[in-house]
């Protein structure tokens, strides 16, 4: 899903499958106020919004010679209402549709379909820091893995006053659980944002946020019996757009990772290249 945080891994041909992130989003929509000039200070706003989630994944994995390649396609269309809650933001996000296709290991579509008509909850800081996120069935592990791509769903607003050319920097980790499999894998990205400066878009004045990252990623456990150590690196790029009263419009992003699996007991080493494509609409 969206943004959805990146994840990334893959799965060996004798013992492993890791993929994640991220991901899929959703935001919240505006005030019913219009802004008279562009501001130099963004916060999110409170309302509802509707927003298309779409997702496509290739990996390629190396095994003693043979190349084996996947594809993963996800589209998602959900609902949100964004509502105060003390100093933060809190986001109910509403799965209406969700369609998984394709080839990749653990890709079970009827998992991902029992996600429709359930809601999800998160809290942001007005500013679009996450603060928590809960799934709707917290022993269901799609349910989770789709809860974390909503953590990182809002864009980050500069901390500061809003200028063309303005950089600020942050740095996301997470502990993800080994998609069939026990353990986990731990993916930090460096992040480094930039404000490119406000555009139209879809007839309406838009922030336009740039962000390049830095990923890394190790992990171990052990997938159908098997002990397992990964590592990676990578890099993302993301474009995202907030309106100038503070609804989030919709984003682009491009990961692309290099993961090595090695299948201990085996002695086999495991390359997987993955690229990722997410793109998030706001819907009238």
């Amino acid at each position: 899903m969206r943004r959805l945080t990146l994840l990334a891994a893959a799965a060996a041909a004798t013992a492993a499958a890791c993929a994640g992130r991220g991901t899929a989003p959703t935001t919240p929509t505006t005030r019913p106020r219009a802004a008279s000039a562009e501001p130099t200070t963004l916060r999110y706003a409170t309302g509802a919004g509707r927003y298309r989630v779409e997702g496509l994944t290739h990996s390629e994995q190396d095994v003693m010679g043979n190349t084996t390649a996947f594809d993963l396609n996800t589209t998602a269309l959900v609902s949100t209402v964004a509502s105060e809650e003390a100093a933060n933001l809190n986001l109910a996000i509403t799965i209406d549709s969700i369609a998984v296709s394709g080839t990749a290991p653990n890709a079970d579509a009827q998992s991902f379909a029992a996600a429709r008509g359930r809601t999800f909850r998160a809290v942001f800081t007005p500013a679009g820091r996450p603060v928590s996120v809960r799934s709707p069935d917290s022993t269901n592990a799609v349910f989770e893995q789709l809860a974390r791509g909503f953590r990182e769903f809002l864009p980050a607003l500069p901390p500061g006053p809003i200028s063309a050319g303005a950089t600020w920097s942050d740095t996301v980790s997470q502990a993800v659980p080994n998609p069939g499999g026990e353990g986990t894998t731990t993916v930090q990205s460096q992040r480094q944002h930039r404000i490119l400066g406000w555009e139209t878009r879809d007839s309406v004045r838009a922030l336009h946020i740039a962000t390049t990252a830095a990923i890394t990623m190790s992990g171990s456990g052990s997938v159908q019996g098997q002990p397992i150590e990964l590592s990676g690196t990578g890099t993302s790029t993301m474009d995202q757009f907030v309106s100038a009263v503070g609804v989030y419009l919709g984003a682009t992003q491009t990961d692309s990772t290099n993961i090595t699996v090695n299948v201990l007991s085996a002695g086999i080493t495991v390359p997987v290249r993955q690229t990722q494509r997410t793109t998030v609409t706001r819907l009238p």
